[in-house]
């Protein structure tokens, strides 16, 4: 009977574990990540991209304005952006301004996701881009 109770508790530890992670197999809270290399797009300038997964939220950057939103990952690796997201308000000219919106839609396309190391890869349609861990 003891024996059982053991496994019971290390099953449910397992399965509280693995909620915990948003259902995919990453763990990135507490990660920061900056673009380097970008496939089937063009950035402005010396601009690039990056973004942060803190306790659930994330927040990214393109260039311009900060948006932070909820986020998950689900089992097929997709990031999944939920409830509702909040942005700074810079003017940074209509370039500018459509680099963080462009960002923002490729991010709430639920593009793939794959951390290996300390490279993570998004992609979404004819798009890939490539961070590195900071």
């Amino acid at each position: 009977m003891l024996r059982r109770g053991k496994v019971g508790v290390a099953l449910l530890a397992l399965v509280v574990g693995a909620a915990a992670c948003g259902g995919g197999s990453h763990s990135l809270d507490g990660s920061s990540w900056d673009s380097t290399s970008i496939v089937g797009h063009e950035l402005v300038g010396d601009t690039r991209l990056s973004f942060t997964f803190d306790d659930g939220h994330l927040a990214w950057n393109a260039g311009c304005n900060t948006t932070t939103t909820d986020y998950a990952v689900d089992e097929a690796d997709r990031l999944a952006l939920e409830g509702v997201a909040t942005t700074t308000s810079k003017s940074c000219g209509d370039v500018g301004n459509d680099q963080d919106r462009w960002f923002g839609s490729l991010l709430s396309s639920d593009p793939e996701i794959e951390v290996e190391g300390n490279t993570l890869t998004l992609a979404s349609g004819d798009t890939t881009i490539e961070f590195a861990r900071r």
